[in-house]
């Protein structure tokens, strides 16, 4: 009787030890997860949009037609992510976007045709097209909120601002873009799920939306010669699909 007893307390206390040793094993990884700082890249094709802001411009007049629409482009990173909780972090970083700029203009000019019975004139539709490719350095700061759905799957949703810096303006063939200020911010908005695991890192899926209040390029239009003919202030908002990674650091 003794001896089933003592077994009975021997097999309590193993069980009880055991389940106390998962869940200190178990706070210790939820800790290690939901509280830490994290390094990742980030890329994403960024899709022009006209929600909210125009992005695509045309202007017309009695000899000239000029077009500057938005084209699809790219953006990639690097992202400095802390988490204050399993439901809440805070992101930053630094980005390159390249925005591609579309722009398309007609000119018609008239041209003297003199003959010996009569003088004519003859219309000529001067055409040129390019692509505009200007460049920006942005710093995000966003917030993000987390909703758990599974063990290692989380939806999120953040808002925040994202600060441009633009180093250049620029020119190609009767095209010129210029920066309208050195430094925009603008605003961003982001949903996404990711998946959690402690050996693998955090491999986020979302899309994004980016929106500035003003416009960010002044495009001119010249002649052969030189002379402006026509210009477009042009936005930079898009919608972006993105892929990141945050790697995980080794415990000490």
């Amino acid at each position: 009787m003794k001896v089933n007893s003592l077994n009975t307390v021997l097999l309590i206390l193993i069980i009880s030890f055991s389940a106390f040793a998962q869940k200190t094993k178990k706070e210790k990884r939820d800790k290690y997860i939901g509280k830490k700082t994290f390094f990742g890249i980030a890329i994403s094709p960024t899709i022009p949009t006209n929600f909210i802001q125009k992005n695509d411009n045309q202007k017309f007049t009695d000899s000239s037609e000029y077009q500057v629409n938005l084209a699809a482009g790219y953006v990639f990173g690097m992202e400095i992510r802390h988490n204050f909780s399993r439901r809440i972090s805070m992101q930053t970083g630094i980005n390159f976007i390249r925005r591609n700029y579309d722009a398309y203009a007609i000119l018609q000019t008239k041209e003297t045709v003199i003959s010996v019975t009569d003088t004519t004139y003859k219309t000529i539709n001067d055409t040129s097209q390019q692509r505009l490719k200007f460049i920006a350095y942005e710093v995000p700061i966003i917030v993000h909120g987390f909703v758990r759905l599974s063990k290692e799957i989380y939806m999120d949703i953040g808002g925040g601002i994202g600060i441009e810096f633009y180093p250049s303006d620029i020119y190609v063939n009767r095209f010129y873009g210029q920066r309208k200020s050195w430094v925009i911010p603008g605003l961003l908005f982001n949903i996404g799920w990711e998946y959690r695991n402690e050996n693998i890192g955090i491999i986020h899926f979302g899309a994004s939306y980016k929106m500035h209040f003003t416009d960010i390029i002044h495009t001119v239009y010249t002649n052969k010669y030189g002379r402006r003919i026509d210009y477009i202030d042009a936005s930079g908002n898009y919608f972006a699909i993105n892929l990141k990674y945050y790697f995980y650091s080794k415990r000490r």
